[in-house]
């Protein structure tokens, strides 16, 4: 067990993970199937916590949550700058399977001679297309075989990353819905904190994120005791 957990610790590698995100990326685009791999790479990333918070547990200082809570956030801000390249690779792929039928593919009459049938076969580019069709697929069983993992003391869950990565590629009527209810939420939340004992900064908001960061707006001019345009 010593020499599996020698094996498994990543805490030295904390300052050169960044040097890997393209290289990762590179991997991810050229072989859709090694997605079902990054998840071996996300339990090693929790790993990184040991190192800084030893002293902290050894002297029980009352930071010990704090501390956590920043590396964890780290972490899965990685996650997720991993992961970003899937929804960009399916859209890509997707952009190829529109050309190609749009633009290589002729369309195959309601009625065809039997001596004529191998002409419009179009073997080269339904190859094109199946091959394409299964890069997809590869993508989409790599993030269902994925499960919740606990890096550090947050939960990840790499459905829910993806779905974040998708918002930034595509738009839609839910969408909307969703982010204009926590851009209202996340506004009133900071009115409110002028009566709390306990503020809600950012970094605790339910509502804010950092993938997705809602900008602060300013409050009217005529009312300046209010801190957006909630008033």
């Amino acid at each position: 067990m010593g020499i599996i957990e020698a094996v498994s610790d990543l805490s030295y590698a904390w300052e050169i993970i960044n040097d890997f995100m393209s290289i990762l990326h590179t991997r991810v685009k050229r072989d859709p199937s090694c997605v079902i791999l990054l998840r071996a790479l996300f339990l090693k990333l929790a790993s990184i916590l040991d190192v800084p918070l030893t002293r902290i547990y050894q002297c029980k200082s009352s930071d010990v949550i704090s501390v956590a809570e920043y590396y964890s956030g780290e972490i899965v801000d990685y996650v997720r700058r991993v992961m970003e390249i899937i929804p960009q690779s399916v859209f890509r792929i997707l952009a190829g399977i529109i050309k190609l039928q749009t633009d290589h593919m002729k369309v195959i009459p309601v009625k065809i001679e039997a001596n004529l049938l191998k002409n419009h076969a179009q073997l080269s580019e339904r190859y094109r297309l199946a091959r394409a069709t299964n890069e997809v697929s590869k993508y989409t069983e790599g993030i269902l075989a994925m499960k919740k993992t606990l890096l550090g003391i947050l939960e990840v869950d790499p459905r829910q990353v993806l779905e974040e990565g998708l918002r930034k590629d595509i738009y839609g009527l839910r969408m909307w819905h969703e982010e204009l209810s926590r851009v209202i939420n996340y506004n009133v939340e900071a009115e409110c904190n002028r009566y709390l004992k306990k503020k809600v900064y950012d970094r605790t908001s339910q509502f804010q994120s950092r993938a997705i960061p809602i900008p602060r707006f300013s409050p009217p001019p005529n009312d300046p005791s209010s801190i957006n345009f909630m008033g």
